[in-house]
């Protein structure tokens, strides 16, 4: 089947065009064409509601591209030029952004859940809900953050004392508990009991502090 990407700003232009079984094999089509042959752009690219689900997209340059609504679950976006990228309500779930540059991104209403961000520049970024950065996978923090998301972890529990019996060697908090962490980062028993109080937006600013660029 015959797949063409085009401009989102000019729906006549065709950006890249090719023989696929896939859009997404287009679009890996066109990265590949981009980097062994320096023929294909995908800066500006119309790929709104895009079906990218664990597409290789591994330093591929999207710059402004429209990825409103596409669904990026899964996908390799590791060093890709995102700036100034529409991923509003894009599915970004379990996505590696590891160093993407998302520089002026629009990433309103995206799924962030258990993407990696680490290493990503944020700066001027239109962000997604607190809230869904705190799930993005986040790995090991400092020991003072750590211990305050355990206790907005816990605040969100159904039986917050399951955290004590935890630290004391129990099971953990979330086995056979219907409810999902509010927070995915890499818990220490050592440190509970430690944390203070703070409020959502500043524990993901915080976070964003430690593990991306701003």
């Amino acid at each position: 089947m015959k797949f063409e990407i085009k401009s989102r700003w000019d729906s006549n232009q065709v950006l890249f065009q090719t023989e696929a079984e896939s859009f997404a094999a287009c679009v890996n089509a066109a990265i590949k064409a981009s980097a062994d042959l320096q023929s294909a752009d995908l800066q500006s690219a119309d790929l709104r509601g895009a079906d990218l689900q664990s597409a290789d997209l591994r330093g591929a340059d999207l710059q402004s591209a429209d990825l409103y609504g596409a669904n990026l679950r899964g996908a390799d976006l590791r060093g890709a030029d995102l700036r100034g990228a529409n991923l509003r309500g894009a599915d970004l779930s379990g996505a590696d952004l590891y160093g993407a540059n998302l520089r002026g991104a629009d990433l309103s209403g995206a799924d962030l859940y258990g993407a990696d961000l680490y290493g990503a520049d944020l700066y001027g970024a239109n962000l997604s809900a607190p809230t869904m950065l705190l799930l993005a996978t986040w790995g090991t923090l400092s020991d003072e953050l750590t211990a305050d998301l355990m206790l907005l972890d816990a605040s969100a529990h159904p039986n917050p004392e399951a955290f004590q019996k935890w630290a004391d060697g129990g099971p953990c908090p979330y086995e056979g508990v219907k409810v999902q962490r509010i927070a995915n980062f890499q818990e220490n028993r050592k440190l509970w009991g430690k944390g203070k109080p703070d409020t959502i937006y500043n524990l993901m600013t915080r976070i964003l502090k430690e593990k991306t660029k701003q």
